[in-house]
């Protein structure tokens, strides 16, 4: 499944550890592959509808990226935002412009 994911596996340099950024102030941690399709597999209900992250580690501001069920270089967005944080992005009409909600 490694070899599938990615030809060059992912390695952390010395002292960098997941605990030394995740969770602190303006920290960004990348995961995942875009390699993985994670439309195309098929366990007999019909292709997915959606793809979500699960309930774990929903804070405030995370955003997951996945390639988006259209294809076509789509690209879903899962984001996890405090509700007032949110109604402030809806309310707001240029960032609507840019978004597709679905």
């Amino acid at each position: 499944l490694v070899k599938m994911i990615s030809d060059r596996p992912m390695v952390v340099p010395p002292g960098l550890e997941q605990a030394d950024v995740y969770g602190a102030a303006n920290s960004v941690v990348i995961g995942g592959s875009h390699r993985f399709d994670m439309y195309g597999p098929e366990f007999g209900l019909g292709r997915a509808a959606a793809v979500g992250m699960g309930y774990a580690n929903k804070d405030n501001g995370k955003v997951t990226a996945n390639p988006g069920r259209e294809g076509g270089g789509s690209v879903d967005l899962e984001l996890c935002l405090r509700p007032q944080i949110m109604r402030g992005l809806e309310e707001d009409e240029e960032f609507m412009s840019f978004v597709t909600v679905g």
